[in-house]
């Protein structure tokens, strides 16, 4: 079994937990997964990128109408995801790549 797959079901439940929470646990999740990234290594971070990837774009679906605590909860998510794209050097804006083996998620650059 992988890395990955022992902290897999861990990662879940963060991503989860910091893409619905409310109030205080997105910022919780998003440390315990910070954490896990840079303790497990970079596979670790690859799953969590594109969870977190993933989760963002979700919910930055606007209807009509947003209400300002959706908009300070887009920031914050938006805020979690730039300062986990930074834990890896090679993972710039510019150079995703969409890939049908990643899905159309952000891929490791392979410079």
């Amino acid at each position: 079994m992988t890395v990955v797959g022992k902290h897999l079901s861990i990662v879940q439940a963060l991503l989860h937990t910091w893409a619905r929470g409310r109030g205080a646990m997105p910022l919780v999740s998003f440390m315990f997964l910070r954490d896990l990234c840079i303790q497990v290594g970079s596979n670790c971070l690859d799953t969590c990128l594109k969870g977190i990837y993933k989760a963002y774009l979700v919910n930055c679906k606007l209807s009509k109408s947003i209400s300002r605590s959706k908009q300070q909860h887009i920031q914050i998510l938006g805020n979690c995801a730039r300062e986990l794209y930074s834990l890896d050097p090679q993972c710039v804006s510019a150079c995703f790549c969409f890939h049908p083996s990643t899905g159309g998620y952000p891929k490791r650059s392979s410079y």
